[in-house]
Order: C-alpha cells, then sequence, then structure tokens
C-alpha cells in the first residue's frame, strides 16, 4: 500500500482525528482506488445495489438513480469521524466501478459503522478485502477510534470479510430487524475492531503509518 505523509502521519501518531480526515479520499492500492461518490456513479451504484444478486442484505436499495445522486451531492466526504451521518465511497479498479462502501459515522465519536456491496459479477476476486483494507489504514490511521459493522447471519460471504479482517463478534441479536420489502424480522450479527486491535496486528505502523 502507498504510504502515508504530511497530516494523516501527525495523525496515526496522535490517535486525534481532526478536520484532516477532509484529505482522505482518493485513496489508492493500484490497481484500486476509493474515492467519494459523485453523481455521475450513480447509474452504477443504484443498478448494483438493486441487482437480484445483491438486493436481499441491502440496508440501502435506492429505487431510482435520481435519489442516488441527491445523495451525492447531499453528502460531505469531510464529514467522516467527526460528524454523524453517512458518506457513499465507489471502489474502482483501473477506474471501473466495481462496488461501494457505506462510512456511517456514530455516536460517540470517532465511531464509524462499515458496509460493503460488490457490483454483480465481482465476487470471489479479493476486492472487497482489498478495498476494506485500505479503508481501515485510512480511517484508523486518522484516529478512527472503532469501526462496526451489522451482518445479516444469513449472508455468509460479508461475514466472511470481516472475520477475515480482523473484526470480532459482539453479538447476535434475534428478530431484531424489520425489513419491509421482505416482510420479516431479520437476526443481525455484530462485529467490530478497535484501532488499537489494527495496530497490534500491525496492519497500522505507527511510525511509518500506511495509506
Amino acid at each position: 500500500m502507498p504510504s502515508l505523509t504530511g497530516p494523516f502521519l501527525a495523525l496515526a501518531e496522535s490517535g486525534t482525528p481532526s478536520a484532516s480526515l477532509a484529505c482522505m479520499f482518493p485513496l489508492r492500492a493500484p490497481p484500486l482506488s476509493l474515492r467519494a461518490m459523485q453523481p455521475e456513479d450513480a447509474a452504477a451504484v443504484q443498478a448494483s445495489r438493486t441487482h437480484p444478486d445483491n438486493v436481499r442484505y441491502q440496508g440501502w436499495r435506492p429505487p431510482t438513480v435520481a435519489e442516488v445522486v441527491d445523495h451525492a451531492r447531499r453528502q460531505d466526504p469531510a464529514s467522516v469521524g467527526r460528524a454523524v451521518g453517512t458518506v457513499q465511497a465507489v471502489l474502482l479498479e483501473d477506474g471501473v466501478f466495481v462496488g461501494d462502501f457505506g462510512i456511517c459515522t456514530t455516536l460517540p465519536l470517532p465511531t464509524v459503522e462499515l458496509g460493503v456491496t460488490l457490483a454483480p459479477g465481482q465476487r470471489g476476486r479479493g476486492l472487497a478485502i482489498r478495498g476494506a483494507r485500505m479503508l481501515l489504514d485510512a480511517l484508523f490511521a486518522a484516529g478512527v477510534h472503532r469501526v462496526a459493522a451489522v451482518v445479516d447471519p444469513r449472508n455468509a460471504p460479508s461475514l466472511r470479510l470481516f472475520e477475515r479482517l480482523g473484526f470480532r463478534r459482539e453479538g447476535h441479536a434475534l428478530a431484531s430487524y424489520y425489513d419491509e420489502v421482505y416482510d420479516e424480522w431479520a437476526d443481525e450479527v455484530s462485529l467490530a475492531m478497535l484501532r488499537s486491535d489494527w495496530i497490534a496486528k500491525n496492519l497500522v505502523d505507527t511510525q511509518a503509518p500506511r495509506l
């Protein structure tokens, strides 16, 4: 992965999030890159999230491209880790859309909830784990304290992804989420990782942090 310099180096050493989080995007680990979603990404994001291969376990199923365009225009990438809200980021391979990440900043600050959706036909290539590692490096190096994920236990690929990343299971809530589209109560598995966990796994080097 490319190395961190400038404000990210200072943040990784201090562990204190600041306005420098605004510099997070774009992230690059060729051939992959990750940047904040733009209106021109809306058609690809909407098609991916509502595709039959993906729609079942989505928390956000935008019915129209216009809804995604509106979200792209309203979101503030500088708010990640600093203010409650959701920023959508697109994962690109050689500039081509292959998936997206939902980055939801929650209370107490600075904590984040993460979700990932790969575009149809892109599974099994290691894209999700490489993109997630790139993003987690940036979040933790910038001082985010905790990153969590909430997964339907039937969504085995997502559970495997977060467990491979080193997230610990924190709980299994029974019938805790009502899905109006499928008219059912679904279980939720909670997983999380602390910044100290990430550093302990040598994925963030506080002396020579990486991004």
